[in-house]
């Protein structure tokens, strides 16, 4: 019974000792198949089996000599490495990539793709910059092969591609309306951009005649068969104003142009601006009438051609103005008998401003204190019409005349006070009745004595209203005692 106990026990122990040697060589390191990679497992497998492959994020391809960046971010690990010793991938584009420039371009995509996809133009285009055609307007949306025709095989596709327009716009030219016919430029640059070719943005030198039609203002801005009608030769094109634009002529109703017999040529009147606007008739005449001067530069002209044709318009001040000068109460032009002739006393300036009549100079002048401002006509003339006006002092300043005690006017014995002679003693050149001058008589005096006579006021001598007329100094009231005359 021990015995066989022991037998029972010994087994377990021979099991192990036969099953040794598998389980050692179950422990020892297994070759890694991807090379030399230095990296631990755990960072593209996980513990549970080999498969799937789940990167961990903390792995860098970039530190491989190769940043995993745009489209390559988001494929396999296959799709680059198709043997799994990584380091026989080569990095360089055809390695992957299918060269369908036949190495025309150059191995390396980057020169002009992106890795975010072969679509991408962005370096392309830029890379475009430093040839000889730099891409702009219409270009820049054209698929390459657009340009770069595929050619048989040997031949440069991209390479020594020729930049003259007609090389790819031939078929453009021919079918262009009189461009062959007219022997037009074929550097399609010369007339048209690059974003459209219904712009045209310029002549070639010399090309457009400047006369007796230029491309300027605005017809810079149309399109030659606005002018050039299709079907039509462009040499045989209309070359006057009234060829184009007789339908705007012939609707012109302000002023009315074929009413008014206006010249067809446009020119006479309008510049190259849109709208027909800022019209200026120059060669209206400036007699009897100028149209550009003061007031009148600001009318139109139905304001005053108010009928056709225009040569029956009134060549009058009053033909235009009879109704302001009718309508004038200060002065009342009508009642005065003033001259229909405007511009005897106003100029052509706004709201009839800065009268000034050509006033007689005799037998009174407008000078002195009669010119002062404000100064009107109806200061003197109270009544109408004009020329009934008192032409004497007294007929206005009579009740001045009487009012004056120093010396009185009035008085007996005046008669060198005559009140139609003011300016006897006074000037019509001062402004107030001061200061007059007097031619008296001499003074009669024996004795060869100096007089305080100069300078003595009239009433110092004349001390009453009746004595202006006495010669006699003992009779003047002054020197009683005084023997003599």
């Amino acid at each position: 019974m021990v015995s066989r106990l022991r037998v029972w026990l010994a087994l377990p122990a021979l099991a192990l000792l036969l099953a040794g040697p598998r389980l050692l060589r179950a422990q020892q390191s297994t070759p890694s198949p991807h090379g030399t990679l230095k990296m631990a497992c755990a960072t593209c497998h996980i513990a549970t089996g080999w498969m799937p492959v789940k990167v961990s994020r903390t792995f860098e391809h970039a530190k491989f000599g190769f940043p995993l960046t745009g489209a390559h971010g988001t494929t396999t690990c296959r799709a680059c490495h198709h043997a799994l010793d990584f380091k026989v991938v080569e990095s360089n584009c055809v390695s992957c990539h299918e060269d369908r420039h036949r190495g025309e371009l150059g191995a390396s995509c980057a020169r002009c793709h992106t890795t975010r996809s072969f679509l991408d133009r962005e370096v392309m285009v830029n890379s475009h910059r430093l040839t000889r055609f730099p891409l702009q307007g219409g270009h820049l949306s054209l698929d390459c092969a657009s340009c770069h025709k595929p050619g048989a095989q040997g031949s440069m596709q991209f390479v020594g591609t020729q930049t003259e327009c007609v090389s790819c716009h031939r078929a453009d030219y021919n079918s262009a309306p009189s461009h062959v016919a007219s022997a037009f430029p074929t550097g399609c640059t010369q007339c048209h951009n690059q974003v459209a070719w219904s712009r045209v943005v310029g002549m070639a030198a010399g090309s457009h005649p400047t006369s007796p039609i230029a491309l300027t203002g605005v017809h810079a801005g149309k399109l030659c068969a606005d002018c050039h009608l299709a079907g039509q030769s462009y040499a045989v094109v209309q070359r006057t104003c009234d060829g184009c634009h007789h339908t705007d002529y012939a609707g012109a109703k302000d002023p009315d142009h074929v009413g008014a017999g206006f010249s067809i040529n446009c020119t006479d009147c309008h510049g190259f601006v849109a709208g027909w606007a800022g019209a200026v008739f120059a060669s209206h005449p400036t007699t009897p009438i100028n149209p550009r001067q003061g007031a009148h530069g600001a009318v139109t002209c139905t304001q005053c051609h108010t009928s056709t044709p225009y040569s029956a318009v009134a060549t009058t001040c009053d033909g235009c103005h009879h109704t302001d000068y009718v309508g004038t109460t200060e002065p009342n032009h009508t009642a005065a008998g003033y001259s229909i002739n405007c511009s005897s006393c106003h100029q052509v300036v706004a709201g009839w401003a800065g009268a000034s009549a050509t006033h007689p100079t005799s037998p009174l002048a407008l000078t002195g204190p009669h010119a002062l401002t404000p100064r009107v006509c109806s200061d003197c003339h109270t009544t109408t019409p004009y020329s009934s006006v008192p032409q004497t002092c007294d007929g206005c300043h009579h009740a001045t005349y009487i009012a004056v005690t120093d010396p009185n006017h009035t008085a007996v014995g005046m008669t060198a006070f005559a009140a139609a002679s003011c300016s006897n003693c006074h000037s019509p050149t001062k402004s107030s009745w001061t200061g007059p001058t007097w031619t008296h008589m001499a003074i009669v005096n024996p004795q060869r004595v100096r007089l305080p006579h100069e300078g003595a006021s009239c009433a110092d001598c004349h001390q009453n209203a009746t004595n202006y007329t006495i010669k006699s100094c003992a009779k003047s009231g002054c020197h009683r005692n005084a023997t003599g005359p």
